[in-house]
């Protein structure tokens, strides 16, 4: 097993890491300030003003793929004045100086991405109360989480769930067993023009959905999709053999019809 290393005295692992150090180097930045979406706290706002991070980091959740090494400057006076600056605005502020603190992978990650030379100071930072500017407890957010799960259970929220998707499964098959059977069978009889309204198409649509979704919500039989993959081509094509024909209760466009309104559209003409 090979550690990853994003240590700024190893060659830089990405393929695009040449085309991230040009733009930087185009940019020509004195500091790199990073506010970290993965540092997050539940007090406060911290900032990193530890002049050397380095270490070696271990992903917890997947410790076998994701190991870190880093080591870059932290622009220790813009670190601090930022610290000072949030504390004067009124913000829970505290100035990071303990040696030796693990970088968290986000922070590492995108410091890779943007410099893969780390040769750039950093002041990092982390995220808090960006949004809202409170802190809710740990405890009322976990009672309010077991409340709203509590709703879900009584309102049967899952079987809602379930249903609705059976009945997206049932919509998408009748659609996709219309057009394969309109595409193959009718329509390749007359390729160049189409019907502004296919009323056959409607009403096999209907009734297949309708049957196979009512079999399916009675419990009658759970696989719906299967039926109307069946009962929707038939219905059509006996509507097409019989009462509805092609062009019955409506009138031919040519098939690009549609491309020319979409283009008068984009490309109006004035006068």
């Amino acid at each position: 097993m090979q550690d990853l290393d994003l240590g700024n005295r190893r060659a830089p692992l990405t393929s695009k890491g040449g085309d991230t150090r040009a733009r930087i180097r185009e940019m020509d930045p004195d500091v790199i300030v990073l506010h970290a979406p993965h540092w997050i706290t539940m007090v406060g706002h911290h900032v990193n003003c530890v002049p050397n991070p380095l270490g070696f980091s271990v992903e917890p959740i997947f410790p076998h793929l994701l190991r870190y090494r880093y080591d870059f400057r932290t622009d220790v006076e813009l670190a601090e004045a930022i610290a000072d600056q949030a504390y004067d605005d009124g913000l829970v502020t505290r100035k990071m100086r303990n040696e030796g603190v693990r970088v968290d992978y986000a922070t590492i990650t995108a410091l890779h991405l943007l410099n893969p030379d780390w040769d750039i100071p950093v002041v990092s930072s982390n995220l808090a109360d960006a949004l809202t500017g409170k802190a809710p407890s740990r405890v009322l957010m976990m009672v309010v989480a077991n409340v709203l799960a509590l709703l879900a259970v009584w309102g049967d929220v899952l079987s809602f769930l379930g249903e609705l998707l059976g009945a997206l499964g049932i919509a998408t098959c009748s659609l996709i067993a219309l057009l394969v059977t309109d595409f193959k069978l009718v329509r390749s009889r007359t390729p160049d023009r189409v019907e502004r309204v296919n009323w056959a198409g409607v009403i096999a649509l209907t009734v297949g959905f309708g049957i196979s979704y009512w079999l399916f919500w009675a419990d009658i039989f759970e696989l719906g999709f299967l039926i109307t993959l069946v009962l929707t081509p038939a219905v059509y094509l006996g509507l097409r053999r019989t009462v509805l024909p092609p062009g019955t209760g409506t009138t031919y466009v040519e098939a690009t019809a549609a491309l020319r309104e979409i283009d008068a559209e984009e490309n109006p003409v004035t006068a």
